[in-house]
């Protein structure tokens, strides 16, 4: 129980006007002060933090009053409930929690105890509210503080730190993923650089309120020119897309090397041989007659660059600070053409948030 100085002012007037009314021998007078010291009663549960405390202590009290013959029963047995309740107060102050929190946002430099807790437990994704340490049960407006995201943790001991409320309608994170891969298919998507093109890569249902997406692929562009984008994601909900990312294709080059030959020619004269036909005696003669031969070689092995293999990109980005609600989550390849395309040949994505309340 986290009870203020409201509460305990409060309840201190109400049991000295109840204390009073029993040594009062003006009939008329003394119900006017039990009548008063309820009322007093009734304001001091309704300034405490929790609902169910104060429809509790309610229903005792009537319940005093319907089973009471006298209203000095009712108002004695009203004064042994709340001494109980102020004492459950005095000691839960003495045993408040008291912890380190990471990571924490800051809501308010003046606020009640109360009222931060109540934005931590109606806000999405809150699970510790920290005010500083030995002020939640003052009644003072201090500063407060929230904490925030997919790692909120607490440490330390009591004592240490502010004083820390925890959210118990508090629920994790939820996860929504989605791939290029189906089952043992994997979807490679490759686009065209002579005309726009859209290529679906996976779509999903939600229910849930994004606060971070993350987009990895392994991918390429054209490999010349300007940047091409990308891959897409977009989040849509009942009043339509709630945010829209997108992964930029890398530039994936490498150099290859290829080998450069050469031909080498050189002339020599060889006897071309040939017959005379009258010369019945020695018919064979011959003359020189020049031969060119040519031959090709290996010189050297050259270098050039060339598309290279797809690379790993990966973008992570906070998204929805209007905590919308989304209904659908798709992912998509496009390129505008004029030269632009991109190759992927795995694409994942995540979509982290909470499940709306």
């Amino acid at each position: 129980m986290n009870l203020g100085l409201q509460f305990y002012i409060t309840i201190a007037i109400s049991l000295v006007i109840g204390l009073a009314s029993s040594v009062v021998p003006n009939k008329s007078l003394k119900n006017l002060m039990v009548i008063a010291s309820t009322l007093g009663v009734l304001i001091a549960i309704g300034s405490t933090v929790y609902w169910f405390l104060n429809l509790l202590v309610l229903g005792v009290i009537m319940y005093f009053y319907l089973s009471s013959e006298t209203i000095d029963d009712t108002l004695l047995k009203t004064i042994i409930l709340m001494s109980t309740i102020s004492l459950l107060g005095w000691w839960r102050y003495e045993h408040k929690e008291g912890f380190y929190v990471s990571p924490l946002k800051l809501v308010s430099e003046s606020i009640t105890a109360k009222n931060c807790q109540d934005i931590c437990q109606s806000a999405i994704g809150c699970k510790y509210a920290q005010v500083p340490s030995g002020s939640s049960l003052s009644g003072r407006q201090t500063k407060c503080e929230h904490s925030y995201g997919f790692n909120q943790k607490h440490w330390g001991s009591p004592g240490q730190g502010g004083d820390t409320w925890i959210n118990r309608t508090w629920q994790p994170h939820v996860t929504l993923s989605g791939s290029s891969k189906q089952g043992w298919y994997n979807k490679v998507v490759s686009t065209s650089g002579s005309r726009a093109q859209t290529i679906s890569i996976s779509k999903s249902t939600a229910n849930m309120v994004p606060k971070q997406i993350t987009i990895n692929a392994k991918l390429r562009d054209q490999g010349w020119g300007n940047p091409t984008w990308g891959i897409y994601l977009e989040g849509w909900g009942p009043n339509g897309r709630v945010f829209k990312e997108v992964l930029k294709a890398p530039r994936s080059s490498k150099t290859v090397s290829f080998p450069v030959y050469r031909t080498s020619c050189r002339t020599s004269w060889r006897r071309k041989w040939y017959r005379i036909w009258w010369r019945w005696w020695n018919p064979w003669t011959y003359w020189w007659q020049p031969y060119r031969s040519c031959s090709r070689y290996l010189a050297y092995y050259g270098s050039k660059n060339v598309l290279g293999d797809p690379l790993n990109n990966t973008i992570t980005k906070e998204v929805n600070p209007k905590n919308e609600k989304i209904t659908s989550v798709s992912c998509y390849a496009h390129t505008r053409g004029s030269g632009h395309s991109l190759y992927a040949s795995t694409v994942n994505w995540d979509v982290k948030g909470w499940k709306k309340k």
